[in-house]
């Protein structure tokens, strides 16, 4: 079993029309989640953009909070007015005696809180001796503090050790004496107190900036709700967190591999305990201290997903509006269609007399009144082909009874000519001869069509019957192309032409006349010429008989010549036919132009 394929154009109107509203549709939800997708890719990239500016911006901004400390951790190294700086001299005399008396501690107060005056960035001020014992300077207050198993022995021993460095000292905690639950969180640098003039490092001082200010930078961050902001030192510690508790601990392993794996992309994406995040961070390059930004993604594409919902749900109402529409619409062309098919159906089992009724004037009501018209002319032109046949059939009969007088004037013929032969009258003869072949070529013969030959012939017959009445008055030649003889045309059509020659253009000449008949093939038409050269006509009589050709409305006097060019258009169409051209005293040309059409060497009207 052959199985039909299903081809669109096949679908009824109904199905074309949801599957149209279906395709747009589907278009309409792929332009919305195309355009979300890249509103979303632009989000994300201009959000990582913005935040690596403010990352350069805040590691900036904390190169300049480390500078401000290592200036002044120069403090007790400068002099006044040519001598050592008193806090020097506290130190140097403090090797000595092993401790800080109280009018060291009292002048250290003043002088600590007169150059911490100059940098707000500072929260607290240490000086040490060599032995590692020494005053701390924080929140207004002094207390001596022991370098001791402190948090800063490594960086201590470093400066002690080469007082030309300054040593980074990453995040610890100082004692709170207002809350000692909640300690200060300071880092800052450490320098060596280096004494020229026995050329010894006397002591160490540490000046110290608060974690709150990095913090605060971080704050300044925060684009979005979550948003974690936190630094780490160069060795992947962390610095300063919101969360205490995460102070000086090592990155996590995630954080940590992508700082290693993108040393180059300080932009990538994280997944840290099931939340995925947007990781950005910026290095300085004089610390060598990291700003680490991570921002969750639900919460920077909260707005965007509230607007796809929205989009979603506006796009799923459209789809139901476009249901009903589509159902609506389709039944207000469906309906009326299947009731025209219906009526068709009706009217294909005969029954012309049906009307379809549509209150409507768009194109379907338009096509049900047209298909009344044509139900109606139908049933009219079946009520005329029937009389048509009818009255064929009463014609048939009447020229079978007419046969009989054609018959009987042959016969007469026939004995007129055999008369005239046994009283030596050959030019009656033959002029019977010619009669008698002319009235079987028109009357007898069955067919419109015949061949060029058979239509020369009777030519012939008809210019002997012409000769032998008009003498030497004229005379007619034929130039016919062999090539055409076997072609196949409409006849009785050289005939009146030839007769028109001679009675408009030839009898008026006592001597001399001429016709001429010439035939042959031009591209896909027939040509016939019959020229004359009579008195000719005027140029205004020709253009009428050529217009009455072309428009038989206004027909002109030559009866022959228009009834010859109406059978040639009835017969191959109005593209063919007569055409005149004559000069006055000169002579007169017909031109006659018929298509051809070969059918094993057979000229067809071109309609068939």
């Amino acid at each position: 079993m052959k199985i039909k394929r299903l081809h669109f154009r096949n679908l009824p109107i109904a199905a074309k029309l949801y599957a149209g509203f279906l395709f747009v549709f589907v278009i309409m939800i792929a332009l919305s989640w195309l355009t979300y997708s890249n509103f979303r890719k632009d989000k994300e990239k201009d959000t990582l953009e913005v935040i690596r500016r403010l990352n350069t911006q805040t590691v900036s901004k904390i190169d300049e909070n480390m500078d401000g400390l290592t200036a002044m951790s120069k403090v007790p190294l400068i002099w006044e007015q040519g001598e050592h700086s008193a806090l020097f001299s506290y130190v140097d005399e403090s090797n000595s005696t092993g401790r800080f008396d109280i009018q060291m501690r009292s002048a250290f107060t003043g002088e600590a809180n007169k150059y911490m005056t100059v940098n707000d960035n500072i929260e607290s001020l240490a000086l040490f001796n060599r032995r590692g014992i020494g005053l701390l300077y924080i929140d207004g207050k002094w207390s001596s503090v022991s370098i001791q198993d402190s948090a800063v022995r490594e960086a201590f021993d470093a400066a002690l050790q080469d007082y030309k460095q300054v040593v980074k000292m990453p995040t610890y905690p100082v004692a709170n004496s207002t809350h000692p639950s909640k300690p200060y969180y300071v880092f800052g640098v450490a320098r060596g107190i280096y004494k020229l003039e026995t050329s010894e490092t006397i002591g160490v001082v540490m000046v110290a900036g608060s974690v709150e200010d990095l913090l605060k930078l971080a704050e300044e961050m925060r684009s979005v709700e979550g948003n974690r902001v936190f630094l780490l030192d160069d060795h992947n510690r962390i610095l300063a967190d919101r969360d205490p508790s995460q102070i000086g601990q090592p990155a996590r392993e995630e954080i940590r591999s992508k700082l290693d794996a993108h040393p180059g992309d300080p932009s990538n994406r994280i997944t840290l305990d099931g939340t995925d995040y947007l990781f950005s961070y910026a290095v300085s390059e004089r610390t060598g201290w990291k700003v680490v930004n991570l921002i969750p993604l639900k919460a920077l594409y909260k707005n965007m997903n509230h607007m796809a919902m929205t989009t979603f749900l506006t796009t799923l109402s459209l789809l139901l509006l476009m249901i009903v529409f589509t159902v609506l619409f389709s039944r207000s062309i469906v309906k009326p269609v299947h009731k025209l098919i219906r009526l068709m159906k009706r009217v294909e089992d005969g029954e012309f007399n049906k009307e379809i009724i549509l209150q409507q004037e768009d194109e379907i009501g338009q096509l049900a009144r047209t298909f009344n018209q044509m139900s109606g002319r139908i049933e009219h032109l079946i009520h005329e082909v029937s009389r048509e046949k009818i009255s064929q059939k009463e014609m048939e009969l009447q020229m079978l009874k007419m046969q009989i007088n054609p018959h009987f004037l042959y016969n007469t013929l026939e004995s007129i000519r055999m008369v005239a032969e046994s009283r030596q009258a050959p030019d009656a003869a033959d002029m019977a001869f010619s009669l008698g072949e002319i009235l079987r070529y028109g009357i007898n013969r069955t067919g419109d069509l015949v061949t060029v030959r058979e239509e020369i012939y009777h030519l012939e017959q008809y210019m002997l019957l012409q000769k032998i009445r008009f003498e030497d008055v004229f005379s007619i030649e034929l130039d016919i192309r062999p090539e055409i003889m076997e072609l196949r045309m409409l006849k009785v059509v050289l005939q009146p032409l030839v007769e028109n020659a001679i009675l408009h253009g030839i009898t008026n000449r006592s001597s001399g006349g001429l016709v001429e008949v010439r035939g042959y093939s031009d591209g896909d038409n027939l040509i016939f010429e019959v020229c004359d050269n009579g008195r000719g006509m005027p140029e205004a009589q020709s253009a009428a008989l050529n217009r009455s050709f072309r428009h038989p409305e206004e027909r002109a006097v030559s009866i022959g010549l228009h009834n010859v060019n109406k059978r040639i258009q009835l017969f191959y169409g109005e593209a063919y036919g007569l055409e005149i051209i004559s000069t006055p005293e000169v002579g007169t040309n017909i031109f006659v132009c018929i298509p051809i059409k070969e059918e094993a060497g057979v000229l067809l009207p071109a309609h068939l």
